[in-house]
């Protein structure tokens, strides 16, 4: 997941260093699960934004962005796969 996040800053044109990257990643999710929300929704987000704003620097419009398009395609995009996946099981007689 470091490296998914690192790959979603990169794809938004920021580079920072690996380290700041699991930091700001490591204490983002450790605040989004304290939260009691369903997989820690808009906070994980809000602490991953402002933990790159402050640790590395990034402007925080670019931050939300990278730290919105990393949740989309490391926890939304899964749902609708998965129920997918889970339809043609069914249809199929396997489930």
């Amino acid at each position: 997941y470091v490296l998914a996040f690192d790959a979603a800053l990169h794809g938004l044109g920021q580079h920072v260093s690996l380290v700041q990257v699991a930091i700001v990643y490591l204490a983002g999710t450790t605040l989004g699960a304290l939260v009691p929300t369903p997989g820690g929704v808009g906070t994980t987000e809000a602490a991953l934004a402002a933990g790159l704003g402050t640790v590395a620097g990034i402007n925080p419009g670019v931050a939300f962005s990278v730290a919105v398009l990393f949740r989309v395609l490391t926890y939304w995009l899964r749902i609708p796969l998965g129920w997918v996946a889970m339809r043609r099981l069914q249809r199929l007689g396997e489930l």
